[in-house]
């Protein structure tokens, strides 16, 4: 396995990563038309998703969401082979940040902070592109793949510049440790489908019943640490921003659940502003609440 793998990436991966953008986009507009038209790769997951977060769109509008959310996804996929031989010039051209005066003000008082973020447009770039520009050390959670040279592959395309990353096996010893040693920005993503519904926070989300990952609230509130909101967007294909917006910085002082209310609501928001560049392929209401829940539970 480990020999194919290889193979694999320095024979295949590697050369199309060193592709023009031009070439590349082509062959993510080639690779979406034959996902949505031929292989129909989650195809029913798709437009179910669609379909029941936007049920006053018509048939036509769901169909034309999910056609552009093809489009997005392999795009999403070229990108991310790309960044395995991106250079900083090039990552420093193509993402960008505003409200980054937000977070200095914290990293000037040495206090950690928490950016949580949902997976719109291309939060891989971002989240490998912000470390330079900060005067926090960014910290990433991550979840390790089965494959260890692929795993060890995407762990040095993420991190080369400087972004740590974190598993997250591991979050409870490595979070303590690094956002108490030095001012950290720990960045979160809140919008993924929790392994265990029981110890979710539920709320509506996208005219559904959902259970939330509660680490983001879980985590501010313990260390005390302000919650900060990327909102990420595109100037045009192959170039994204987020903006920074203080969520809150006394977390300790807000009621059970109002930090994830408050941040998925702002993320539904972006979706529904840019609807076709999250990550609907995601069975992300599989799972049904079972359990009334408690105003004491801790997520």
């Amino acid at each position: 396995m480990y020999y194919l793998s290889a193979f694999f990436y320095y024979f295949l991966l590697i050369p199309i990563s060193r592709l023009p953008f031009g070439v590349l986009y082509a062959i993510a507009d080639g690779l979406s038309w034959l996902f949505f038209n031929v292989v129909g790769y989650r195809k029913q997951v798709v437009v179910e998703n669609i379909r029941n977060s936007f049920p006053e769109k018509s048939e036509a509008e769901i169909q034309q969401i999910a056609r552009d959310f093809y489009t997005h996804l392999c795009t999403l996929i070229i990108e991310t082979v790309k960044a395995f031989s991106m250079t900083r010039a090039e990552f420093m051209q193509r993402v960008s940040f505003t409200g980054l005066d937000l977070l200095d003000h914290y990293a000037k008082q040495g206090k950690s902070i928490i950016i949580a973020a949902g997976h719109c447009h291309n939060y891989e770039w971002l989240v490998t592109g912000i470390d330079p520009l900060v005067k926090h050390k960014v910290m990433a959670l991550y979840r390790p793949l089965n494959n260890r040279f692929f795993d060890e592959k995407i762990k040095q395309s993420r991190s080369k510049l400087g972004l740590n990353l974190a598993s997250i096996y591991e979050i409870k010893s490595q979070f303590g440790e690094q956002v108490v040693e030095k001012p950290v920005a720990a960045a979160f993503a809140m919008d993924q489908s929790p392994s265990n519904p029981e110890s979710a926070y539920w709320m509506q989300f996208l005219n559904q019943d959902t259970p939330i990952l509660f680490g983001t609230e879980k985590y501010a509130k313990e260390y005390d640490l302000p919650v900060v909101f990327g909102h990420i967007h595109a100037q045009k294909r192959g170039y994204y921003y987020a903006n920074f917006e203080l969520l809150t910085d006394t977390p300790r002082e807000t009621a059970y659940g109002e930090i994830t209310e408050k941040m998925m609501k702002w993320l539904e928001a972006d979706i529904r502003q840019e609807p076709a560049t999250w990550l609907w392929s995601h069975k992300r209401w599989k799972h049904k609440r079972t359990t009334v829940q408690s105003p004491l539970s801790e997520g």
